[in-house]
């Protein structure tokens, strides 16, 4: 089973402010600790690219989800998104605002339970 996924800035080449900016907010996502926030597992750099690997979920994004069935019918959309709203308020209450929410960002395990990216 996988546990963890690979995500690299998709820039070959990055600038030093971008680079700089990347690790700042990986770190500060990486020192949030709640259930509905995707755990990050390493920070780093490989050939001059940074990168950081997080916790795999295997059932996909709330994008694909809608992508693939439509529409959430009322009550799972309230138990998939107020869980995301308390990982919000938890991280804005840290001072790490999110500034990217959207379906894509949004990942969901195999039994359903959101988490944020």
């Amino acid at each position: 089973m996988r546990t963890r996924s690979w995500w690299f800035l998709p820039a070959a080449r990055i600038s030093e402010e971008r680079r700089q900016r990347f690790l700042r907010e990986a770190r500060a996502a990486s020192a949030l600790d709640h259930p509905n926030i995707v755990t990050i597992h390493e920070i780093g750099e490989a050939e001059g690219l940074p990168f950081l690997v997080m916790e795999y979920l295997s059932g996909g994004s709330l994008q694909d989800r809608l992508n693939g069935t439509g529409p959430m019918p009322w009550a799972e959309a309230v138990e998939t998104l107020v869980p995301i709203a308390d990982a919000l308020a938890y991280s804005h209450d840290r001072g790490v605002i999110h500034k990217d929410i959207k379906p894509g960002n949004i990942l969901l395990s195999r039994t359903g339970t959101a988490k944020l990216t």
